[in-house]
């Protein structure tokens, strides 16, 4: 295994158990009281462009980007830069969609004709698993 693969392993890890403490948080008193510096580490991490890696973390067989919005919103700013910078997309029934993320911070998907669709270095494919 590279260091590399070991890295993404690794941040894996660490967002999983940090969504996880998010999420029970309101269970125990002691996490609620740091429920805003889980944030904002949550919050550091998103900025830094790893919403991929939210998107592949999975709780209770459910993907995290699903249930983040409900505890956690992300910043309108942070919302606008996932949609500029990052080119998204998924293919459903062999029809290509765009991938936006909506004000709740939910991935949504947009058909577009396949002839107005370039796939460039930019381009990141989505799961249809993550996208409503």
């Amino acid at each position: 295994m590279n260091d590399e693969n070991l890295n993404d392993e690794n941040l894996n890890i660490v967002m999983s158990v940090l969504v996880d403490i998010s999420l029970k948080a309101k269970q125990f008193r002691l996490l609620n009281q740091e429920k805003e510096k889980i944030e904002k580490i949550l919050e550091l991490l998103v900025c830094e462009e790893q919403i991929v890696f939210l998107g592949n973390t999975a709780a209770s067989n459910k993907p995290y980007l699903f249930l983040i919005p409900k505890y956690y919103a992300l910043e309108e700013e942070i919302i606008d830069r996932v949609n500029t910078n990052l080119d998204l997309y998924t293919i459903e029934n062999n029809q290509y969609h765009k991938v936006r993320m909506n004000d709740s911070g939910i991935l949504v998907k947009i058909r577009i004709d396949q002839d107005s669709f370039d796939i460039t270095e930019k381009s990141r494919y989505v799961s249809n698993e993550l996208v409503v």
